[in-house]
């Protein structure tokens, strides 16, 4: 870059790296093993993986309020922070866990929507032509209108330095659930008291998760989740002010949560063969010596583990109005 550039190339100044997903599906350590032995490079950066060339993404990048790049990046941050479409990793974070036995690192996923892409000008923004049922998770085809083409949704799954899984905004808020890196989030679920419409709940965790995991004789993965409920909103204008109808409300987020948390689970472990959740640091004491824990095949081990889910969800707050407004 140096020999067509009047100025000395200085990296000190980035925000953020980008790598493309065959070089990812290909291994990424020969490329991060070199950036991180330059000074200038900050592990601080945060990473992203492109769905596509990373070119695409420079093309059609336009942010709405904010055009210095630092700041589109740390706007990427707050906003997957709140919808918990995408994961959070700095270069320093991937590097810790790609090196740690029988953890696999996740990165987040950069797409271009080109449902917004093709939007004109006059146009952004219009709800015609959208989905009111679908949601569109998938990187790059998210269910929306108007705003900065690209998109921060999906997860890259690894194992050691190579990309081997591309899992949906829903799925990473699973992923995010399980992991403990979510302190809320928004979720909605069909309404168990009246047909036809969805309630959206915030939940968040009412106690720590708890996690056990026995690998002998045969692994068995044991995980307890509590969460609490707020309701946001009810398109059913259904009544849950009788404790009867809480409960099946809750009932009915709880089996949601669980039913993705499993098949998330079993898709990593029996497909993939990796752990993205770091299980296994729950079962790090069992082992005697540093040397015996090296030798563990976990990774071999994950097709087998049997998992047991528990998942309890307790509705504490209706909002600020309890009962649904009616006309007399």
């Amino acid at each position: 870059m140096n020999a067509g550039v009047e100025r000395t190339i200085n990296l000190s100044h980035l925000a953020a790296v980008m790598v493309s997903e065959n070089v990812a599906r290909e291994g990424m350590l020969p490329y991060l093993n070199t950036l991180t032995r330059y000074r200038e490079f900050r592990r601080t950066l945060f990473l992203f993986i492109t769905k596509g060339a990373i070119s695409n993404i420079f093309l059609h990048d336009k942010p709405v309020l904010e055009t210095s790049a630092t700041r589109v990046i740390e706007d990427f941050q707050s906003t997957t922070k709140r919808t918990g479409l995408a994961p959070s990793m700095q270069v320093h974070q991937f590097l810790t866990e790609m090196e740690t036995p029988n953890e696999d690192p996740v990165a987040p996923v950069l797409s271009v929507n080109e449902r917004v892409a093709a939007q004109k000008k006059k146009t952004a923004g219009s709800a015609n032509g959208l989905s009111r049922r679908e949601i569109g998770d998938t990187p790059g085809g998210v269910n929306r209108s108007g705003g900065n083409p690209v998109e921060d949704v999906g997860t890259a799954v690894f194992r050691g330095d190579k990309m081997v899984d591309l899992l949906t905004g829903e799925q990473t808020r699973s992923l995010q659930l399980l992991s403990g890196s979510i302190k809320r989030l928004v979720l909605s679920v069909p309404s168990p008291i009246r047909k036809g419409g969805y309630v959206a709940l915030a939940i968040r965790y009412a106690k720590p998760m708890h996690v056990s995991l026995t690998l002998r004789p045969h692994p068995v993965l044991s995980i307890k989740q509590s969460f609490e409920a707020e309701l946001l909103g009810d398109e059913s204008n259904g009544n849950f002010v009788p404790p009867a109808n809480r409960r099946k409300l809750a009932s009915a987020m709880s089996a949601m949560i669980h039913s993705r948390e499993m098949l998330l689970m079993q898709r990593v472990f029996a497909r993939d063969r990796a752990d993205p959740f770091r299980f296994f640091r729950y079962a790090r004491a069992q082992f005697p010596t540093n040397q015996a824990l090296l030798a563990y095949d976990w990774h071999k081990q994950l097709p087998t583990v049997k998992i047991r889910l528990s998942v309890e969800t307790n509705v504490r707050r209706l909002g600020t109005q309890l009962a649904p407004p009616s006309i007399p």
